[in-house]
Formats: structure tokens, sequence, C-alpha cells
């Protein structure tokens, strides 16, 4: 039967023939774009541009999973965990220095929420059965915002398969690809990784510190407090879970630059109740916790709540000096320490 007798058009031996080149292009495309993203990951490699995954799309944070996965940690018995101010303020030589036996290995993840922090600590404890003692370092804008679609969130799944599961990291470049985020993280971040002054420094020391000492202070930054209770209860779980594992727990409360207290909280209600919440929160747990604050003068501060680096040897030898179950050490006002390298 022809196809005029069905009522059907017949094919036309130039469709047919277009539609063949055309499935048969598909695969030659494929091919010739993931050649061209490799070529343009080995280029940026080569001048020392190229940028971690895009993993959380933070450059910041996805640039830490990037150490974690070059520099594994080894049997530390100490896990330091927070935000950018656990990155950048817990000087782990310092520790040592004042301690021989702690071995310390700095987790802090830059803009991560109490939530996204509770999430980390987890799957570290679960990948780090030498830890003994956690250090969450917070500051009252990391209470903020705990929900799902808060900023810097990303997926520990990947971020374990990434650090520990040694999938490939081409693949990951594949599965995260946005190549407007890929350039335009690759035109700062060689600048970042070696300069310690930059406020979006990127330079870590083997500990996985943060270490960051600018030439001037910014603005404050952060505006009035406010919290959410879900943040709370995210560290109310983890305190819970690290009573029943027998896994000490200290908290430490970031201090804060004076000129911000001046401005947002001339009262001190705010950071009282900041302070009050948290310690009501840890109630009936086997946690402590460590109020660092009225200690650093406004010197010591870059912005409302990070510390240069030559004032973190006093911040962590407050943290260190203190003996168990006992209120945090009593320090002097801090002063640089000009003895710090970074």
């Amino acid at each position: 039967m022809t196809a005029h007798a069905t009522g059907l058009p017949a094919r036309r031996p130039r469709e047919a023939g277009a539609l063949r080149r055309y499935l048969c292009s598909l695969p030659l495309g494929a091919a010739l774009g993931v050649g061209l993203l490799v070529a343009m990951l080995k280029l940026l490699a080569l001048a020392s541009a190229l940028p971690p995954p895009q993993i959380s799309n933070n450059l910041c944070l996805d640039e830490k999973l990037a150490f974690m996965r070059a520099a594994p940690p080894r049997d530390p018995n100490l896990l330091v965990v927070g935000s950018s101010v656990a990155w950048r303020h817990f000087n782990s030589p310092e520790a040592v220095r004042l301690d021989p036996a702690i071995r310390p290995y700095n987790a802090g993840l830059c803009g991560a929420s109490i939530a996204q922090t509770e999430a980390v600590t987890r799957w570290l404890l679960g990948r780090l059965p030498s830890v003994k003692e956690v250090l969450w370092i917070a500051s009252p804008n990391d209470f903020s915002d705990c929900s799902a679609t808060a900023p810097s969130t990303f997926d520990v799944g990947t971020a374990d398969r990434y650090v520990f599961g040694r999938k490939p990291t081409l693949l990951l470049y594949f599965d995260y690809f946005d190549p407007r985020v890929l350039l335009a993280n690759a035109v700062r971040v060689h600048h970042d990784r070696y300069d310690s002054s930059s406020f979006d420094s990127l330079v870590m020391n083997r500990y996985g510190d943060g270490p960051l000492e600018p030439k001037a202070a910014r603005e404050l930054e952060y505006g009035a407090l406010s919290f959410d209770p879900a943040c709370f209860d995210a560290l109310r779980r983890v305190a819970t879970d690290l009573t029943a594992r027998q896994v000490r727990l200290r908290v430490a409360l970031n201090p804060v630059n004076p000129l911000w207290r001046t401005e947002f909280d001339p009262s001190g209600h705010a950071l009282a109740e900041w302070e009050g919440r948290v310690s009501g929160t840890l109630a009936g747990t086997t946690a402590r916790l460590d109020n660092l604050d009225d200690r650093f003068p406004t010197a010591a501060f870059f912005d409302a709540i990070h510390l240069r680096w030559s004032y973190t040897p006093q911040f962590t030898s407050a943290l260190i000096a203190a003996p168990p179950n006992a209120p945090g050490a009593q320090l002097p006002q801090a002063v640089p320490d000009k003895r710090v390298r970074l």
C-alpha cells in the first residue's frame, strides 16, 4: 500500500537526510562541549586560577571543601565548627603551643547558619571518630536564619562524596557547571589564595584556619539582630546528641565590635537576650558556654564581628586556658600579638 493510498504524506528524502544529520550532530556537539570545558579547566589550572567545583555556589565555602579534600584531617581530637568566625578566629598553632596534646581541625565554613553547622557537625563526627571535643564558635548573626533556603546551603552528601569519597573532581565541575560563575571566580581566586590582607582572603594553614589581617577596616556590615527559633532548636539537638555520645561540646559566643554595640545595641538588651537564649538552650546537657565578649577593643575588629588574626592568640588562649567545667578565663584587655605570623 502506498503512502498516497493511506492518506499519509510520504517522507521526503531531503527531510529524512536532515533528521539523520541532526541526530548525528548531537553526540558530536556534546563531545565538543565536554572537550571545550576540559580545555578551559586545564588552562585555568595552568594559570593557578582554577576555582573549586561549585558545590555550594559560594567560593569561600567551596574553597574550604577543596582544602578538606586535599588535606584530609588526621585523627583530630578537637573539632572546631561554626561560620566564618570559627574559621577566622580559632588559632590552631596557638592552641597547640598552649597544649601540645590538642590535635585541632578547623571545619568552620563561611556563611554557615546554626542549622547548617548542625549538619556539618553530624557529618564530620561520623567521619572522624577520634574527635573527643567539639568547639562551636558562634556569632549572633549565625542565629538569624535557619530556614532550608538560607544562604550558603549545600548538600552534605555531595560534600562527603567530594571530600571523603574521592568523587572525581571533573565530574563535579560538570554537575554544577555555570560558566559565568566559574569565570568570575577565576578572576579573583588566585589573588585571594595568597593575600591574607584581602577581606575575601582564602589563605588557610594546615589546620584549616583562615588567617586574615586586613590593612584597614570596613563598614560594620551587620545591622540590628533578629533571631530564628529554629536556630536554637538546631543547637539544642546537637547539644543533646553529643551529651548522649559523651563527646564534650563547648559553645563560645564570639565578641562584638564596641562600635556595633554603640550603634545597634546601646542598652545591651539584644546581646543579653542572645546569651540568655543560648544558655537556656544548653541547659540540661553537658555542653559548656563561654562568653568572650567585652575583652576586645575596637582596634581588634575589621567589621562588626570579625577579629584581626593578630588578636586571635588571645581569643584562642581564652578558650584553651580555661579549665573544663569552669567559667571562661578572665583575661586582661586584648592587645595585638606582634609575634603572629600568617
